[in-house]
């Protein structure tokens, strides 16, 4: 069964090969049946029916796994060119400074029986990505609302490990430590990504570190990557993971801090 697809972004792909509309065509050698892989099959343009409607489109959810920011791209058949397209990528472009020869991943995960599509760009294999600032700045020129954190329980139970079998083989992870500090308390939490978001997104699968995030915004947050691990099964990654989760709690201890795994 597949569960990804990728392709080099080319001019077309970003909207600077000249044309009306900017779209990105889903390569038949790395997907031949979207179909199959998306569960349902491709939408058809506005025109075409009589009189054109905007129910002949379909759409598809792709979940960013960096910043977990959603994205509802429509999902269409071009009949003239015989391909599948994905349109409506600007704001995932923008937010990770999409060029061209970038590869553009898609990888479907599914979870209670239920499909889940999140979205990766790598140039050179490594992930390109603007600050939450960066993003908010760039938003406020175009005057569109505000970047604002969502809380995606799919997304950060899969990333977290929690919604995976113990056998399963993560291929990269980060261990990662935040500490921050709310009216003179400090805190501290540690955590696994299998995403690697990196230092300057994503803080952590719990919902009290998520409504702190709500309440005070990402800029509370000092995070540091602990460890990069590769090809371990998620029951190591987790052992691996409590050793941490204990050396922050023996150090909050004699700091006074408080930790946030309460495992």
């Amino acid at each position: 069964m597949v569960n990804s697809w990728s392709k080099i972004l080319s001019r077309t792909d970003l909207g600077l090969g000249g044309t009306h509309d900017e779209y990105l065509n889903i390569p038949k050698a790395a997907l031949r049946s979207p179909k199959a892989f998306f569960g349902k099959s491709p939408g058809l343009p506005r025109t075409a029916t009589k009189p054109p409607s905007e129910d002949n489109w379909e759409f598809i959810e792709l979940i960013d796994k960096k910043t977990e920011q959603s994205y509802r791209v429509r999902y269409e058949w071009a009949k003239t060119s015989k391909q599948t397209r994905f349109y409506e990528l600007r704001e995932c472009y923008d937010a990770r400074k999409a060029k061209i020869g970038d590869e553009f991943i898609v990888e479907k995960v599914i979870q209670n029986g239920k499909n889940i599509f999140f979205v990766d760009i790598l140039r050179k294999g490594k992930t390109t990505i603007l600050t939450e600032s960066e993003i908010n700045r760039n938003l406020k020129k175009q005057n569109k609302p505000k970047f604002k954190p969502k809380f995606n329980p799919a997304s950060r139970s899969y990333r977290s490990g929690l919604s995976r079998k113990k056998t399963d083989i993560v291929k990269q992870a980060e261990i990662y430590k935040v500490t921050f500090s709310v009216e003179n308390n400090k805190f501290v939490y540690v955590g696994q990504d299998s995403f690697c978001a990196g230092k300057n997104w994503y803080y952590g699968s719990s919902l009290v570190m998520f409504h702190y995030e709500k309440i005070y915004g990402s800029k509370i947050f000092n995070k540091e990557i602990l460890l990069t691990v590769n090809d371990k099964a998620l029951r190591d990654l987790n052992s691996i993971e409590r050793k941490y989760i204990r050396e922050a709690q023996e150090e909050a201890q004699v700091k006074g801090w408080h930790s946030v795994n309460y495992n």
